[in-house]
């Protein structure tokens, strides 16, 4: 059945964010406030086998030491041993280039990351909010909100996901989509095939539609004049709000992009056309913040295979921060704004579990983060950077290494140092709440715990 966009706002299961026209922006910024995109690594995944490699231990990785591949001050791993499945690249490799070559001087990378929990309900949370509380905002939302707060006409679909940890604690709607069509169908609701324009055939004559949309604002108004209830007074309020000529025109303007990005294909749970929804939307500035997940890293079992297990679904992942990264590049409307990709996943893992084929690892709590700052971003984030250090030792798993300010930088402390910090999300989002101006306010209301007065100088 079609998604009209009667279903649209109605329905739990769809799009609702509509809604969120019905409350007023207080001013217009002089600067467009910041695009942020976190995605999460559903399932825990495996620092060692990307951001925090390891190499000469056969307990731990496949990796020789001299198979480390390094672009800048970045180390990482690579996606396959010489010889080894052949059809793919050696490389996280994108359109021919690797990944970390082409965007080492945006990426800082985090190790050593404590998220002080195993468990599948929790680590999300951890990873991005900075909290382990129920019910706390992921940073994605309070960006949100922060951009509804500030702007004259707040952006209609301002917090999208398409699934994963998205809590936003009722600060704005959430509107889910896993796909471009989800989207589509909304903004074109007279449209029997919203992804299928070829065929498609409108359910009714362009001037009926038009006395549809008449006939329901001139509805909306009687109901609205025709109550006393405060609560249902300002429920209505926004439905009429999310349902007027102005919501109507965001999302008819917003059609063609949701046309383009439904043209844009990707492999098996490949990111790639989420992504190009979010962003399609983001440079019509009908949002600001967006929530991507991908799963596939909960590898207790064949951690090593190449067609199905850990370095898949890395794979997979980076496909996805790859096609926003290279967007955000060549979309003028997204390279001239400050936009910023968080990167992370529930925790760690252990080394392996077994010594034979199928071999797997568990979870560990210590993990890897990343940050890219594009666009404008690059200029006040700066890249090239890794925060942070392991320890590979005889335990079960990575030990983190605790950090220090000196000299103005992060730098890992030595193990007797008293003063030195455990690295924790908290921590990265307190740094990340500053360089993207959440509302004081907000961060005010969801306090992040054990931080310091002033966040750390992570970022340039």
């Amino acid at each position: 059945m079609p998604l009209t966009r009667r279903r649209f706002v109605g329905s739990t299961a769809a799009v609702t964010a509509t809604l969120l026209l019905g409350r007023p922006g207080r001013t217009q910024q002089a600067t467009p406030p910041p695009l942020f995109l976190s995605m999460e690594a559903a399932g825990a995944w495996d620092p060692t086998f990307l951001l925090d490699p390891v190499g000469g231990r056969a307990d731990v990785t496949p990796w020789t030491e001299a198979q480390l591949l390094r672009a800048g001050n970045l180390t990482y791993a690579p996606l396959r041993l010489p010889g080894e499945g052949a059809v793919v690249d050696e490389r996280y490799a994108f359109g021919g280039e690797d990944f970390f070559a082409r965007f080492r001087d945006a990426i800082t990378i985090f190790r050593g990351v404590d998220n002080q929990t195993v468990s599948h309900d929790f680590g999300p949370r951890v990873a991005f909010t900075g909290s382990d509380r129920e019910g706390h905002p992921t940073l994605a939302s309070l960006v949100a909100r922060t951009a509804v707060d500030e702007l004259t006409a707040p952006p209609p679909l301002a917090f999208i996901t398409t699934g994963g940890y998205a809590e936003t604690a009722g600060l704005v709607p959430t509107s889910r989509a896993g796909s471009p069509s989800t989207l589509l169908g909304a903004t074109l609701p007279n449209s029997t095939r919203p992804a299928s324009p070829a065929t498609a055939q409108q359910f009714h004559t362009n001037a009926t539609h038009a006395n549809l949309r008449a006939y329901r604002e001139a509805r909306d108004a009687r109901l609205r004049a025709g109550t006393t209830s405060p609560r249902l007074r300002a429920f209505l309020d926004d439905l009429a709000a999310a349902r007027d000529a102005a919501t109507t025109a965001a999302f008819d303007a917003l059609a063609p992009a949701m046309v383009e990005a439904e043209a844009v294909a990707g492999p098996r749970g490949s990111l790639v056309p989420a992504a190009a929804a979010v962003l399609g939307a983001m440079a019509q500035g009908a949002c600001v913040a967006a929530h991507l997940d991908v799963g596939g890293f909960d590898t207790h079992d064949d951690h090593d295979a190449l067609d199905d297990g850990h370095r898949f679904a890395l794979r997979r992942l980076l496909e996805g921060v790859d096609f926003v990264a290279r967007q955000v590049e060549t979309t003028p409307a997204l390279s001239s704004r400050c936009v910023v990709v968080l990167v992370g996943s529930d925790f760690g893992r252990t080394f392996y579990n077994d010594t034979g084929a199928t071999r797997g690892k568990d979870h560990w709590p210590v993990t890897a983060m990343m940050v890219l700052a594009l666009g404008a971003a690059q200029a006040t984030l700066g890249g090239n950077r890794v925060v942070g250090a392991t320890v590979v030792g005889n335990g079960r798993g990575m030990t983190a290494r605790r950090v220090r300010v000196r000299d103005g930088a992060v730098v890992s402390a030595p193990p007797d140092d008293a003063a030195a910090l455990v690295l924790t999300p908290a921590l990265i989002h307190q740094a990340l709440h500053d360089k993207l101006h959440i509302d004081a306010a907000l961060t005010g209301r969801f306090a992040l715990p054990g931080l310091p007065a002033t966040p750390l100088p992570f970022f340039g």
